[in-house]
């Protein structure tokens, strides 16, 4: 009895107005049978009762159904008018079915989950990610040029560096010796700068002993201290003696 009442539009009238108006929605059975027959449009007495199609299942916009004709399994679109109660067939999409295990039912479910309940968004969206990787390998392989290039770079810069190490080194080496030879040339020039100090002191002491006899002790001690202001014993030997000819002019005639 509720089955039958959903067939119809009930309209309460007051007074030749509308009142109140009911819908009863085409229920679970109904949407059933009227996709059922719509599928099966030759199954009458005239076609022989032939039937195209069994429903394998129904949902909210679409249902599954296998032609046996084609042995194939589709999935048709449907849209239901609640104001008249009536249904109408829409695309028809060939769906194929696939043995699974329940782990890859899972996968699959999951991958359908993430590309909008969709698994044609897979394709595209493996086809971006192939993109994107090809693009990322690209770049990789650019870099890793570029690191080659700056690592070939850094190994002649080396290269570089250890032969300016050695020419360093060696130098240092020249150098190290050089300085040797200078401090021993410069101890050795030292050496010989005391040694002709030396001599000339001496031939200036033998001037000053020459006149020790006819100069008096001050001078004679005056000379001695001041010997090393005279460059050579001959300038030593002209003042000494003027000194003398000043103090005893007499010697001289």
């Amino acid at each position: 009895m509720i089955e039958k009442l959903n067939e119809y539009v009930l309209k309460y009238s007051y007074g030749g107005k509308s009142k109140m108006s009911l819908n009863f929605k085409v229920s679970d059975r109904e949407k059933f049978d009227a996709i059922w027959t719509l599928l099966n449009s030759s199954y009458n007495e005239e076609s022989g009762w032939v039937i195209d199609y069994t429903i394998v299942d129904i949902y909210d916009e679409y249902a599954i159904v296998y032609n046996y004709d084609n042995r194939c399994y589709a999935r048709v679109n449907y849209t239901k008018n609640d104001e008249d109660n009536t249904i109408a067939l829409g695309e028809f999409t060939t769906i194929y079915a696939m043995y699974v295990t329940e782990n890859e039912k899972n996968a699959l479910e999951g991958l359908r989950a993430m590309n909008g309940d969709n698994f044609e968004l897979i394709d595209e969206k493996f086809s971006t990610a192939m993109s994107e990787t090809a693009e990322a390998n690209g770049k990789l392989e650019s870099a890793n040029s570029q690191i080659e290039e700056y690592s070939t770079k850094i190994s002649e810069l080396e290269g570089n560096l250890t032969t300016l190490n050695t020419e360093k080194e060696t130098i240092s080496t020249k150098f190290d010796s050089a300085t040797e030879k200078v401090t021993a040339l410069e101890a050795e020039v030292t050496s010989l700068k005391e040694y002709k100090a030396a001599i000339e002191k001496e031939k200036k002491l033998a001037v000053i002993n020459t006149y020790s006899s006819v100069l008096s002790e001050d001078a004679i001690e005056d000379f001695t201290n001041r010997i090393d202001e005279y460059a050579d014993e001959i300038a030593l030997d002209k003042d000494m003696a003027y000194a003398l000819k000043k103090s005893n002019f007499s010697i001289f005639n």
